[in-house]
Order: structure tokens, then C-alpha cells, then sequence
């Protein structure tokens, strides 16, 4: 009895030395600070030279959805039947804070090229701005200018 007791205790250790690893090894994403109020510049200054800048609106039927969004620019990948997906690193990916007043956004200086947008929750994770096919919806950055993408309608629900 005393041998299953210490070989239970040492299985208990291993396995919270196992969860302690994997948490510490677990990306965190910075949370924005929900204080401090993101506003748009205005005007939109122009983007640096051989970059380009993305603006957007995101609309919600909630504005508590705001709380804790990002819109990031993911990698545009191609798909067959001319369907497109997108890859996000959080790390890299050109991103903006929403602004909590009427969800508007503003990516500056971005390399020209091909993207798609993804909102993303901290806590559930991303949705692609994508057609009713399912489609991620190409953006295009061109080299000087801002793009202005308009309304994206977000519903928080459908990513729970």
C-alpha cells in the first residue's frame, strides 16, 4: 500500500511538472489596455515610403464586442476553385487596436501585397473577413496609399 501511495505521489508530480512546462511555454498575446482609448488619426498621415496602410470599420450590433478586439493583416494564401485561406502570425502580422467609440481601425505602414483581415478575440481566437462561400477576401496594400476596406460586420457569437 505504502509502494502505491509513492507511486501515485510521483505521478502527481510528474504530470503538474508536465502542465507547469506547457504553461510556461504557451504564447501569450498582449491584451490592449481597454483605458486607453484608440482614436484614428486624423487625418490619415500617409504611409511611409514603399509602404502602404489599411483602414476599416468594424460594426457590431453590441458595442461591448469591441472590448479586447485586434484586426490583424494575415498571410493570403491561394486555394483551389480560385478560394482563398489566410495564416496569422501574431507576432509579425501587421495589427491595429479598434477603436472602442465606432470600431474603427487603422494598420499603418505595411508592405505591399496581398492579405487577408482577421478580427481576433484574445480569448476565442480569430475570424477571417471572408465571402459568403467562405472565402477569405483578398486586400490589397499597394505601395503609397491607403486602403480603406469600409464596414466589417462582426458578430462575437460566431466565433464562441
Amino acid at each position: 500500500r505504502k509502494n502505491i501511495l509513492i507511486i501515485l505521489l510521483m505521478i502527481s508530480l510528474c504530470l503538474a511538472s508536465c502542465s507547469f512546462q506547457s504553461a510556461k511555454e504557451t504564447e501569450t498575446i498582449p491584451i490592449p489596455d481597454q483605458f486607453t482609448a484608440f482614436k484614428l488619426p486624423d487625418p490619415i498621415p500617409s504611409p511611409e515610403s514603399g509602404k502602404g496602410s489599411v483602414v476599416g470599420q468594424i460594426t457590431t450590433s453590441n458595442t461591448q464586442d469591441l472590448l479586447g478586439l485586434l484586426v490583424y493583416l494575415g498571410e493570403l494564401i491561394n486555394l483551389p476553385d480560385n478560394m482563398y485561406g489566410a495564416y496569422l502570425d501574431t507576432k509579425t502580422s501587421p495589427s491595429s487596436l479598434i477603436s472602442l467609440e465606432d470600431g474603427k481601425f487603422y494598420i499603418k505602414d505595411v508592405d505591399p501585397g496581398m492579405y487577408s483581415l482577421i478580427v481576433y478575440e484574445v480569448v476565442m481566437g480569430g475570424r477571417v473577413y471572408q465571402d459568403s462561400n467562405g472565402s477569405a477576401i483578398p486586400i490589397k496594400v499597394i505601395d503609397g496609399e491607403i486602403t480603406d476596406i469600409g464596414e466589417i460586420e462582426f458578430n462575437l457569437s460566431e466565433i464562441e
